[in-house]
């Protein structure tokens, strides 16, 4: 934009400009656009106060207004930027998106001036719109837009804006008959306030002050017009036909206005138009063209909004005698601009107060807040006078009930009393179940009913004498994952020791009734009498674990017999202990080693000399027979070593035969030593007697 004092450049040279767009704009999206041309070829411009505006069509079928600014406004970048920024959070319908863009647009001086995109409204100005109803007499469409026109300017006010230029040609009707405000030169948002005016509107739509130097900008600046315009449609919408007969009579003069002409206002009692509006079929239109009158004469700032004129006072009476507060209030904040009668200010005063009262109440209802419900519930404005807010009350008066039940179960939960937690509940379950502050122990007291029957089960486990260990288990992992209970955590130790007795147990029964030494030895390491001897299978895994000590107590003395004998010159051996092996309980016995083959050859060798004493002691055995004997009892090597370490190696023959000789003499001395009651004398290879 051209930041000199030089003047602005003429609007013909944009125009000449736009019929080639891929000069004219900055944009890449603008480049290839196209610009609607009149009938002469030319860009087809529609002239406003401040701007050119034209029509183009982007690649994409999508339509733009492009508005080019022809006066110079050294703040028009600010007040835009202002603007943009304040309605990206605020969107409402009756206005249509838009884009300030700094030096956008290029004019013939080879400069770069700045331009408006907006969204393009496919439809009709509005004085058009009423031209073509009041021709067809669409007495429908035009009460229609007479209503929506009073929506828009809420919609306005809601949204803290003013447009600053309401007339005809800056309101548009879409297809779909509604309404768009269009050119936002003039428009007012909070940050504008206060700042000079830019353009002060179309006469006879503004106020007259909008002409003085010191009316700045401000919200109300659209109040006088918002008023002319609805009094127009109210009158057009009663009677078509004052379109033909005050804005384009045939043969008479035509004004490009809504009915109004300057001097309608300044001599309003000659006037035919005010005559006759005064005298509409539409009692609304009598009465507003009244206030159109009045408020034009005094100053813009005491300008009424229009919501404030539509009020209906006498609804609002009927609203006050009902006690309907809630209704009468939001009668009131929808017409901010409403003036209320003296004889109603006390009570609507109480009114609001009780809406106040009545939003707090329901807010800590809402929020679960029994404090504040208790509080509120002894508020007279809330007692008294006010049916709306019964319900509310109800609920709100229970405060004092609930308080300290609440309180209960807030103690119990923090003390883990799950028992009592949950009977204080069913104790006030009729005033709680419906409560928000009470929707926590709503959910926690189901939990807690589940920590109560898990500790029930589990302690009933733990009762018998002996329970299954899976379940047991089961049973404390389930109420663990419910948070446990202080019952269940007492008998902790007892149900670990059950647990572990009851796996020991089952580990025990597991052992086959098999009798081996692995099998054996695992029942005596794992037999406690002391810890299991109250259990159902305890008198048959005693008598088995009995059993195994007896065997076990064979095995390890012969055992022992054996690590002795290993690397002794001899061998000393108890012959019962030997013998052993022959009993029953050890028939079919597998030990861990090769013990079996160490006790087999010692007690084929206890046998043998046995039955060489025993030959010795016949008084006819020849000396073959008891050398024969000798000889099959000699070892050649000790025990151990016959075990398999080193086998036996066969007996040369003329050992066999030394033997035999050796064996006879020995055997002599044997029987005189037997016969004179003495120890024998001699001591088999191998083998010790004791």
């Amino acid at each position: 934009m051209s930041t000199n004092q030089s003047p602005w450049p003429a609007a013909g040279g944009f125009r000449m400009m736009l019929q080639n767009p891929k000069m004219a704009f900055k944009l890449d999206e603008l480049k290839s656009c196209s610009v609607q041309k009149d009938s002469k070829g030319l860009p087809k411009v529609k002239s406003g106060n401040f701007a050119g505006v034209y029509k183009a069509t982007l690649v994409t079928n999508k339509n733009l207004c492009l508005r080019v600014f022809t006066k110079r406004a050294e703040d028009r970048r600010e007040r835009y930027a202002a603007i943009c920024e304040y309605l990206k959070s605020r969107k409402t319908r009756c206005l249509v998106e838009f884009e300030y863009l700094d030096g956008a647009i290029r004019h013939t001086d080879g400069k770069w001036y700045p331009l408006i995109t907006m969204e393009w409204v496919e439809g009709n100005v509005l004085f058009d719109w009423l031209r073509e109803r009041c021709e067809h007499n669409d007495t429908a469409a035009l009460s229609k837009i007479h209503r929506q026109w009073a929506e828009v300017i809420a919609e306005l006010a809601d949204a803290g804006i003013a447009h600053g230029d309401l007339q005809h040609n800056n309101v548009m009707v879409t297809h779909g008959g509604e309404i768009k405000l269009v050119d936002y030169d003039g428009m007012v948002v909070p940050k504008l306030v206060g700042w000079d005016q830019l353009e002060w509107g179309v006469d006879p739509y503004q106020h007259p002050d909008r002409q003085k130097p010191e009316t700045k900008l401000f919200t109300g600046l659209d109040n006088f017009s918002a008023i002319f315009i609805y009094v127009a449609l109210g009158a057009l919408a009663a009677e078509p036909v004052l379109w033909k007969q005050f804005i384009e009579p045939p043969g008479g003069e035509v004004i490009d206005k809504l009915l109004f002409k300057r001097e309608d206002f300044e001599a309003p009692d000659q006037s035919q138009l005010i005559s006759r509006l005064r005298n509409s079929p539409d009692v609304t239109v009598r009465k507003f063209v009244e206030h159109l009158l009045r408020v034009r004469r005094g100053p813009i700032a005491d300008v009424p909004p229009l919501s404030g004129l539509l009020f209906d006072f006498d609804a609002l009476r009927g609203l006050v005698q009902k006690l309907d507060w809630d209704a009468a209030c939001q009668m009131l904040d929808e017409s901010p601009g409403a003036s209320v009668p003296n004889d109603l200010e006390a009570t609507l005063r109480d009114a609001r107060a009780r809406v106040k009262l009545r939003k707090e109440l329901h807010g800590a209802v809402e929020e679960g807040d029994e404090q504040a419900m208790a509080r509120l519930a002894d508020n007279a404005l809330l007692k008294t006078n006010y049916p709306g807010v019964k319900d509310l009350l109800a609920t709100a008066s229970l405060a004092r009930q609930v308080i300290p039940a609440l309180n209960a179960l807030d103690a119990a939960a923090r003390d883990r009393k799950w028992r009592d937690y949950v009977h204080i509940w069913d104790q006030h379950a009729r005033i709680l179940s419906s409560r928000m502050s009470a929707m926590l122990h709503a959910a926690e007291v189901d939990q807690a009913r589940q920590r109560n029957a898990a500790c029930d089960h589990l302690l009933r486990l733990v009762a018998h004498p002996a329970p299954e260990v899976d379940a047991l288990t089961a049973a404390w992992t389930a109420l663990r994952k419910l948070g446990g209970h202080p019952e269940a955590d007492a008998a902790k130790s007892r149900v670990e020791g059950l647990v572990d007795v009851r796996k020991s147990i089952e580990k025990l029964l597991r052992i086959p009734d098999v009798a081996n030494e692995d099998n054996d030895r695992d029942l005596v390491d794992g037999w406690d009498d002391t810890r299991f001897g109250n259990q159902p299978e305890a008198t048959d895994l005693r008598r088995r674990a009995q059993d195994a000590q007896a065997r076990l107590l064979l095995v390890d003395a012969v055992r022992k017999l054996a690590i002795r004998a290993k690397g002794a010159p001899g061998l000393t051996a108890d012959e019962n202990t030997l013998l052993a092996i022959q009993k029953p309980e050890l028939k079919g016995y597998r030990f861990r080693d090769d013990l079996l083959t160490v006790l087999k050859q010692m007690v084929a060798r206890v046998a043998s000399v046995r039955d060489w004493r025993t030959l010795l002691a016949r008084s006819n055995a020849t000396e073959a027979e008891i050398g024969a004997a000798w000889l099959q009892r000699q070892p050649r090597r000790t025990v151990v070593e016959d075990l398999g370490r080193n086998p036996a190696r066969r007996v040369p023959r003329g050992e066999r035969v030394e033997g035999t000789a050796r064996a006879r003499g020995r055997a002599k001395k044997t029987a005189a030593g037997a016969g004179a009651g003495g120890r024998p004398w001699f001591r088999p290879r191998g083998l010790a007697t004791a």
